[in-house]
């Protein structure tokens, strides 16, 4: 399970962003390759937030982070993340489909004004019992 932390915070709203941040995820095997097919999220959202910039991933220990290209719910595919004032749950798409990867980590910035809530992150992955040479 993927540890998360707030690696920004404060209460005024006037100071710009928040930002959640997961701790790096290996699935408790460091040096084998899992696949991450997509990244299930729940939320609620004051106001529509652009996936560009703004809900992004990192892979293999590194600092670069990538945006996801496209959200999925059961009703409708978004490049954005819909608002809503209700629990709305959907998939997070990369835009190369699926990652293979050692380790993977979730970055949301928000602007502290969309009154974004999370729910739960969670990634729909494979171990391929392939390690790291």
């Amino acid at each position: 399970m993927a540890s998360i932390y707030i690696s920004k915070w404060n209460d005024d709203s006037s100071l710009g962003n928040v930002t959640l941040e997961t701790g790096l995820w290996d699935a408790g095997f460091p040096n084998i390759y899992k696949k991450i097919y997509n990244v299930g999220i729940t939320y609620k959202l004051t106001s529509t937030m652009a996936l560009s910039g703004k809900v992004m991933y990192t892979t293999n220990g590194g600092n670069t982070y990538t945006s996801f290209t496209g959200f999925v719910t059961s009703a409708s595919s978004y490049t954005t993340l819909p608002a809503s004032g209700n629990w709305v749950t959907g998939i997070l798409t990369a835009s190369g489909g699926d990652l293979k990867v050692t380790s993977f980590g979730v970055k949301i910035i928000d602007a502290t004004s969309r009154n974004m809530e999370v729910r739960d992150i969670v990634y729909n992955y494979k171990v391929m019992n392939k390690e790291v040479k």
